[in-house]
């Protein structure tokens, strides 16, 4: 029988978990460089108590949980992900090791699920950019594509820096949006709010005065008397419809997003 020798350089016991776990190669000996220059020392992993932490890896699964109701993942957090995921490639530690380095930093529930869900997929062998594609509704179809070339071409780290950089660019003219528009919005408000108070507590008060005239009011008064009546007489059913209309949106929404991903799911 023909023993199969490879060398692997690696300075964490994380990384030799990495490889058993997607190659089912399990280590047997260790090459320890010695002080002065002299030959390696040879050590068994057989005899130590990290053999057997590997040993149990290929097993090991990842519990995702169930995917958050309200799960976010901002932009300024994916242009960090993608800067990050490019260093760690760059420094040639495998992109699986890279993924648990990144899951550990996550803070919030959103991100440590989605990262849960890259090492599920990546361990068994997807490339990063199918384990993305579930996230699309999040990612983008552009940040898929750019990995998925990245990882054609083997420039994956070079695509993620590139990545990086335009998520910085879209964050950047996003908040200059937004500050933009917070003048327009807080005048906005400020404008519905005086006019809600005229029409439920200043204009009942004089609406009797103008139904006193014996003469056909204009179009617009009779418009705003109307309005007045209405918020007055049915604005609890109003603000009612309001809300269930805004919580079947975002029920809707959220349905689609979920068969959207179970399609995804079912297609890989």
């Amino acid at each position: 029988m023909n023993k199969l020798v490879f060398v692997v350089h690696t300075h964490t016991v994380r990384t030799l978990k990495a490889i058993a776990r997607v190659t089912d190669i399990i280590p047997m000996l260790i090459m320890r460089p010695r002080k002065g220059g002299q030959d390696a020392e040879v050590i068994p992993l057989s005899s130590t108590t990290v053999v057997e932490t590997i040993r149990r890896a290929p097993q090991q699964k990842v519990a995702i949980g169930a995917r958050p109701s309200f799960m976010r993942f901002p932009v300024r957090e994916q242009m960090l992900f993608a800067k990050r995921l490019a260093m760690i490639l760059r420094s040639g530690t495998p992109i699986l090791e890279g993924l648990h380095m990144l899951g550990d930093q996550a803070t919030s529930r959103g991100a440590k699920y989605i990262y849960k869900s890259l090492i599920e997929d990546v361990s068994r062998g997807q490339p990063l950019s199918t384990a993305l594609s579930k996230f699309e509704d999040i990612f983008g179809e552009f940040c898929v594509n750019i990995v998925r070339v990245g990882e054609t071409s083997g420039t994956l780290h070079e695509n993620l820096d590139y990545l990086a950089e335009e998520l910085k660019k879209s964050h950047a003219l996003k908040s200059k949006v937004v500050g933009a528009l917070v003048y327009p919005i807080v005048i906005l408000v400020a404008t519905v709010g005086i006019s809600l108070s005229l029409t439920l507590f200043i204009f009942p008060k004089i609406t009797p005065i103008f139904a006193s005239f014996k003469t056909t009011l204009p179009l617009s008064t009779r418009i705003l008397m109307s309005v007045s009546n209405g918020l007055m007489n049915y604005g609890w059913l109003i603000l009612i419809g309001l809300i269930v209309f805004v919580i079947a949106t975002v029920f809707i929404l959220r349905i689609e997003s979920k068969v959207k991903i179970g399609t995804l799911t079912s297609e890989i």
